[in-house]
């Protein structure tokens, strides 16, 4: 399923020991403004990243896949978000809102399993042809608790990362692998003549929902 703002706010709150009380308005906002944050995020694939057969005589695409997806968050950045929603704009929230962004741009890798990418290819058997195709339910993977914990303990000035807060983290990376639904809207490769694996697949414009 897609990312859910209050299935994450129950699953920090549960991480951190607290299940049997309800979220609380904080933890509500925090998840929320996680949720926002990364649905602004932008996906690309570099040429070479997208795979697929092509038949021999133009067609529909078979086994197109995808991995090595990159993410862009685009602004405005989760520190912000998170000051607006909690009425607060402190060294601590920023620490920890950039320590959630850049581990996601910096470790978060998206990919497309065998036949989650299709498209029309327009070669010949004696000439090449585009490849138009799109991609849906990508996934994000690669994710840390304990990398974006340590982030995120650095960010806030303080020295290992609390057990708790190592938790939230795997709670947050964990959410996020698991419901982060990518579609791409627009794949492009090179079908050869003849047909056989295309080359040059890439893609941009990903979304993230």
């Amino acid at each position: 399923m897609p990312l859910n703002d209050t299935a994450l706010a129950s699953g920090m709150k549960d991480a951190l020991g607290f299940s049997a009380k309800p979220t609380s308005a904080q933890n509500a906002d925090f998840a929320g403004s996680i949720v926002k944050h990364l649905m602004t995020g932008i996906v690309s694939f570099l040429p070479g990243t997208i795979t697929g057969t092509a038949p021999p005589s133009g067609g529909p695409l078979t086994n197109g896949a995808g991995s090595g997806g990159k993410i862009i968050l685009i602004p405005p950045g989760l520190a912000a978000l998170l000051a607006a929603a909690l009425g607060a704009a402190t060294p601590e929230i920023s620490g920890m809102a950039n320590a959630i962004s850049n581990h996601i741009v910096a470790a978060g890798l998206v990919s497309f399993k065998t036949g989650s990418i299709t498209g029309a290819c327009a070669n010949t058997p004696t000439s090449p042809g585009p490849l138009v195709g799109a991609g849906a339910n990508g996934a994000i993977e690669g994710l840390s608790g304990p990398a974006m914990a340590a982030l995120m303990a650095s960010g806030m000035g303080k020295g290992a990362p609390s057990p708790e807060l190592s938790k939230m983290c795997d709670a947050i990376c964990n959410h996020i692998m698991k419901n982060a639904v990518v579609t791409l809207p627009l794949v492009s490769g090179l079908c050869g003549p003849g047909g056989g694996p295309i080359t040059l697949g890439a893609a941009a414009g990903g979304t993230i929902a």
